[in-house]
């Protein structure tokens, strides 16, 4: 389910996000075992929660914690709220 998804990606940048969706998309051709120049949409699965899972071993936060909680900071004292 997404919400877990959502709960291991906690710290991930849009950068790392996009990165992650990317690596999860490739699971399904990864494990289709056909010819892949004669592969039609009707013959792939969709992507899974355990290939968001699988592209986590891949795929991990660019920022430190310890970088975003400064910029949390920051943010707090100097930034733009959102109301």
């Amino acid at each position: 389910d997404l919400k877990t998804v959502a709960r291991e990606t906690e710290g991930y940048s849009a950068s790392d996000l996009t990165a992650l969706a990317t690596e999860a998309a490739f699971g399904p051709l990864r494990q289709y075992k056909g010819d892949l120049m004669k592969l039609r949409k009707e013959d792939m699965r969709g992507v899974r929660v355990d290939d968001f899972q699988q592209a986590m071993k891949q795929i991990r936060p660019s920022v430190n914690q310890s970088v975003l909680k400064e910029y949390e900071s920051w943010n707090a004292q100097f930034g733009v709220s959102g109301s």
